[in-house]
């Protein structure tokens, strides 16, 4: 913090080069600084005009002229204020926006796949619907195996058919891009 004096030393043009030098880096450390130490100046200036100098003609331009300018501070001021708010309220928007998004793709799934001794030919339709695949059984034998399983929060086929073919004890292959082919094992 700086004191009252230097401002009003250096204002007044009797600071010492150090003063100086010790009011501008306050100055300089800040937009706030810099708005108070303009915010000063201009009523300094204007305490410098006496009662005198209301019968000079031009004092009433020159309160004009620092009104003006005070007035046009104010409104940067106010602008950025403004400014400032809406950037907060606009980050706050794509927060919940992406939050909302989140939760919404995490809820697009519903939390589990339960089956209960069912056989492969019922299971696995529901998985390709789930996730959009199609899984080969190659040997008939595997469609009336019975699986009982239940998947919480599972977000790709992989693992639910990893899962899957261990339990039946056969092999499963990734035949492609959202393909997969189940063959071999024995129930």
């Amino acid at each position: 913090m700086i004191s009252s004096d230097n401002i009003f030393r250096v204002l007044s043009g009797r600071a010492s080069a150090e003063e100086r030098e010790q009011v501008e880096r306050w100055v300089a450390l800040s937009k706030a600084n810099r708005e108070e130490f303009e915010d000063l100046r201009l009523l300094y200036r204007f305490s410098q005009d006496t009662l005198e100098n209301f019968r000079d003609e031009n004092f009433y331009e020159r309160f004009e002229k620092i009104r003006c300018a005070a007035t046009a501070r104010l409104i940067r001021k106010e602008r950025t204020n403004r400014a400032y708010r809406l950037g907060v309220a606009l980050a706050c928007f794509a927060l919940a926006a992406f939050l909302w998004s989140h939760v919404m793709m995490i809820n697009s799934h519903p939390a589990s796949l339960k089956f209960r001794d069912e056989a492969l030919r019922q299971v696995l339709p529901v998985v390709e619907r789930r996730y959009g695949v199609e899984v080969l059984i190659e040997e008939d034998a595997l469609k009336s195996c019975r699986f009982t399983g239940t998947f919480y929060r599972v977000d790709t086929p992989d693992d639910i058919l990893h899962s899957i073919s261990q339990a039946v004890k056969a092999n499963l292959v990734v035949a492609g891009p959202g393909k997969y082919r189940l063959f071999g094992g024995g129930c």
